[in-house]
């Protein structure tokens, strides 16, 4: 931009050429527009050399020493062949991209000043695949075979050609920088109380390798029965192994290890494997890809020592980490992973233990999978709205795994909150399930594409808190509960959309505290005879709605009570599954002498079964009804024993349409 200076004194020109003296060097002069400046540009990058997959952050400094306001724009000046990398934002000093192939990322950076003069910075990023090594080694010492029974160290360039062992309390060392290629079938086995301590650096990785790079031409690492804490592997690659053993790195029977910054890939099986008794101390940073299996198979007491930093994509028959079935026998937590994790088997947590599980982690039952808490083990998997946790299935078909089971979990630790359960319910009543004497609080959480049930609640489990709930698109209904739960359901769940009956199941059985029945998006189906008893006051809100099953009764004794107000506009409806007279038995008073026994702008249908009254009262029973419809029912309306008490003006106050035996008895 021309800058048109008055120029009215010599002091003035003075100072003219003092500041075009300062500002000489802060910016190239733009040629077309004399005495602008170009922007000063500059992208501060730091790592240029990265592993695919990794999130890469750009950040740059621009000044325009004129004063001038600057607009920016980041863009690609060329990606690796087939890369899909797209850049987060361009408008701005910083931005993000992810590397998805292997090769050079050259981006630009260009900030225009107002008369569109240029200031531009470039920088190439490299990807490469994680665990990619430079092999220098030009001659290799061959070892054929050999058993290590005192300590021993090696350093360098290495051919094995038969199996190596590690006993008798030996420590073998490998230096960093060290290369061993090993042949058809060979071995590196810690077995007995022998140990291995290979610790490479990020700049000299130690690589564990084959003479033939193919997945599978090697054994691997194999560790038995070296519970020894001296075992330890940092900066390592394993790659083209697990011929015969389940992974590229295996611990077995009472083994131990801590891993770190390593890399297992190629194998011909799954890229790590730990049986149920080995202990894993530390096992972070790990990459495991390009496995013929899974990135790794292992059993539930080390899903915990797995880190979130980890990554573990990129295999080849299922992209997971494996989970054996068996038990969590320690406090563990389970984090969020790369990959879902694959439970396969039975997952049992017990003997007072407590898993949590992290926001965002996902998992994959497999068929008839199961996670377990029994035994006052308790779980805690509390999500976040945007990183929900999330256990579906294997194959996304309605009843392929079994889902949550709680047995005899009594623990307040029990919570569920932004949880997904999906295509569960194959032989359990429900995704999730509670039973015999367990505890639990849900919120904001999703049950859905059950076989059965999206929920199911035993007489005996203990609800403390169930809000902000969707169970939709499974087979049966929303939830089976029984009435003792019934209480805590909450109108701001959401339970439509189920297949064979779009209602609420509620069993057969007993309140006996006080409790209160919203309004719910769905009908409650009374699937048997309710009690309202030990004088506790069951309170059913504005705009609920019941339908009863064959012969179901919602019967109120021993000085329990019923407090059901409707409004004109929201009255409360009692019908039936199946709107036939006389499918249902109704509501039925019996030794309830209660003042609150209020019954107000309700509606009752399609009763009286086997009682006299769709309403009947019985043996010195006790209401108040008013503005309320008796319709379409076998019997009477009304039918009220010599014993009881009614309102006097129940008969005018109230409507009476198509009873079978009349309006009252």
């Amino acid at each position: 931009m021309k800058k048109i200076i008055n120029i009215s004194s010599l002091s003035v020109v003075a100072s003219a050429i003092a500041l075009s003296l300062i500002f000489t060097g802060c910016g190239d002069t733009d040629p077309e527009n004399k005495g602008n400046h170009l922007p000063d540009v500059n992208i501060v990058q730091n790592n240029k050399t990265i592993n695919v997959g990794t999130k890469v952050d750009l950040t740059s400094t621009a000044l325009d020493v004129d004063g001038d306001a600057l607009t920016y724009e980041w863009k690609f000046v060329s990606k690796p062949t087939g890369s899909s990398a797209t850049l987060t934002t361009t408008t701005t000093k910083q931005a993000s991209f992810t590397a998805d192939k292997a090769g050079e990322y050259v981006v630009q950076f260009v900030a225009k000043d107002v008369v569109d003069a240029v200031g531009k910075d470039t920088v190439t990023i490299t990807a490469k695949e994680a665990g990619t090594i430079s092999n220098t080694c030009t001659s290799y010492t061959e070892i054929a075979g050999k058993t290590y029974s005192t300590d021993t160290t090696l350093d360098g360039c290495y051919k094995v050609t038969n199996t190596l062992y590690v006993s008798s309390n030996a420590l073998l060392t490998i230096k960093a920088g060290s290369v061993l290629l090993f042949e058809d079938g060979a071995e590196l086995k810690i077995e007995s109380t022998g140990a291995l301590s290979a610790k490479g650096t990020a700049i000299a990785p130690i690589l564990f390798s084959a003479t033939q790079k193919t997945a599978g031409y090697w054994d691997g690492i194999y560790f038995s029965s070296s519970n020894n804490i001296k075992n330890e592997l940092d900066n390592i690659v394993i790659e083209y192994a697990g011929k015969s053993n389940n992974g590229a790195l295996t611990l077995y029977s009472d083994s131990r290890i801590k891993v770190s910054n390593s890399v297992f890939k190629y194998s011909g099986n799954h890229g790590f494997s730990f049986d149920s008794a080995s202990v894993v101390d530390k096992f972070e940073n790990i990459t495991s890809t390009k496995n013929k299996l899974t990135a790794g198979y292992l059993y539930p007491s080390n899903l915990g020592a797995i880190d979130s930093n980890s990554k573990f994509t990129g295999n080849t028959k299922n992209d997971v980490i494996t989970l054996k079935g068996g038990s969590v026998s320690k406090d563990t937590t389970w984090h969020k992973l790369t990959v879902p994790v694959y439970i396969n088997g039975t997952v049992y947590v017990n003997n007072e233990t407590t898993l949590t599980i992290n926001a965002g982690a996902v998992f994959k039952g497999g068929d008839g999978a199961e996670l377990h808490i029994e035994d006052d083990g308790s779980l805690t998997a509390k999500g976040t709205e945007k990183e929900p946790i999330l256990f579906s299935a294997m194959q996304e078909t309605a009843g392929y795994w079994d889902g949550i089971y709680f047995s005899s979990s009594n623990n307040n630790k029990n919570e569920l909150d932004y949880v997904v359960i999906k295509y569960a319910g194959k032989s359990n009543r429900g995704a999730l399930t509670l039973y015999s004497n367990s505890r639990i609080k849900i919120s904001n959480s999703t049950f859905s594409d059950s076989k059965q049930h999206g929920f199911s609640f035993d007489n005996a489990s203990s609800i403390d808190k169930f809000e902000n709930i969707t169970s939709t698109k499974n087979t049966l209904t929303a939830g089976y509960l029984y009435p003792s739960a019934m209480g805590i359901i909450t109108s701001d769940s959401d339970f439509t959309g189920n297949i064979q009956k779009d209602v609420l199941t509620l069993k057969g059985g007993s309140v006996t505290k006080n409790a209160t029945w919203d309004k719910l998006t769905v009908p409650v189906y009374i699937n048997g005879t309710v009690y309202v008893n030990n004088e506790a006051t069951l309170t059913i809100n504005a705009g609920a709605i019941f339908k009863g099953g064959d012969g179901a009764q919602l019967h109120i004794e021993d000085d329990g009570s019923l407090t059901a107000k409707g409004t004109g506009n929201e009255p409360i409806l009692f019908s039936a599954m199946q709107e036939t007279v006389g499918y249902w038995d109704g509501i039925y008073f019996s030794s309830s002498n209660n003042v609150k026994n209020k019954l107000e702008h309700i509606i009752v249908e399609y009763a009286g079964s086997h009682n006299n009254g769709a309403l009947t009262l019985y043996s010195t029973s006790r209401v108040n009804v008013s503005n309320s419809t008796f319709r379409n029912n076998d019997k009477y309306g009304i039918s009220v024993d010599s014993n009881s008490n009614i309102n006097s003006d129940y008969i005018t106050s109230n409507t009476f349409t198509n009873n079978g035996s009349g309006t009252t008895h």
